[in-house]
Parts: structure tokens; C-alpha cells; sequence
């Protein structure tokens, strides 16, 4: 008898604690972003774009091989969105090009902060921050509230390598 009211105890603890999450769970989701890694915009006294290559073509890279990404937007990255797409920043206009990337085609664009946004052919650049590891292109094709985000070609157009997700 003691064993089951020891059962019966358990049971209802674990029903109880399970209830108690179920609003976190619920937000999860309705809010799937909620989930995402998050980073903060890493900002590097100098910055070298260059290319890496799946099957489809090249891709630019930044200088620790991480993808660069371009959105065609319906709107602009904010500060929410930059949580998730962290600009490619620089401290000055220090921006290098290397192999197929065209030097006339690299600039930046001043943010609040006084730092620069480095860009390609005029498009700001963006990280993904799912992407942990060089060649890793979790971002590719991601369309979201601010747009459609693909990789970028050295030519400067979308790389068309569909969704990964």
C-alpha cells in the first residue's frame, strides 16, 4: 500500500512539474526564433573576404571562412535581426579582398556605433549565427520577417543553392 502511494505521489509531482513548463514550451512554440542562437556583432580591426566552393560555385567568406550572406529585404535588419544575421563589422575601412573577390566591389557603410558595416557591391554582409564552423551555410535560402537570405557569388549575385533547412 505504501508503494503505491509512493507511485501515486510520483505520478502526480511529475504531472505537476510538466504543467508548470507547459507556457515555456507553448511560447517555443509560437515564437520558433525563441530557439536560435543568438549573436552579437564581432567587430575586427581588419577584415579579408575571399571565396569558398560547393558544387553550385563559389561563395564569399570572411577571413575565418564563415559564409557571408546578402538579404533581399522586406524590410530592414534591426536590432532583433542582427541578433540572429550579425553584420560582418569592421573597425575602419580596413577591408581586404582576396583570390576571386573583386577589390573595386568591397566598401562599407557607417552605423551609429562608429564602426562600419563591410559590404559587396553596395549590400551589406551578414553572418548567420546558426553557422558554427567555416563552410558550414546553415543560413542559405532562409526566408524570415526581414526578407530572403542567400549566399553571395564573387560576381555579387545570389548563389541559388535553395534551402538547407
Amino acid at each position: 500500500m505504501k508503494r503505491q502511494y509512493l507511485s501515486y505521489l510520483t505520478i502526480c509531482a511529475s504531472v505537476f512539474l510538466g504543467v508548470l513548463q507547459l507556457p515555456a514550451f507553448a511560447d517555443t512554440m509560437t515564437n520558433p526564433e525563441m530557439n536560435m542562437p543568438t549573436s552579437r556583432p564581432s567587430v575586427e580591426s581588419s577584415v579579408s573576404i575571399s571565396t569558398a566552393t560547393l558544387p553550385q560555385g563559389e561563395y564569399l567568406v570572411d577571413q575565418r571562412g564563415m559564409s557571408l550572406y546578402m538579404l533581399d529585404a522586406t524590410r530592414q535588419c534591426d536590432a532583433e535581426c542582427e541578433r540572429v544575421w550579425p553584420p560582418l563589422v569592421a573597425m575602419s575601412d580596413n577591408i581586404s579582398a582576396a583570390g576571386r573577390v573583386s577589390a573595386s566591389s568591397v566598401g562599407s557603410i557607417p552605423r551609429a556605433d562608429g564602426t562600419k558595416q563591410v559590404t559587396y557591391n553596395g549590400m551589406p554582409l551578414y553572418l548567420f549565427a546558426q553557422d558554427r564552423a567555416p563552410g558550414d551555410i546553415m543560413g542559405q535560402g532562409i526566408e524570415d520577417v526581414w526578407g530572403v537570405w542567400n549566399l553571395i557569388r564573387p560576381d555579387g549575385m545570389r548563389l541559388m543553392v535553395g534551402s538547407l533547412r
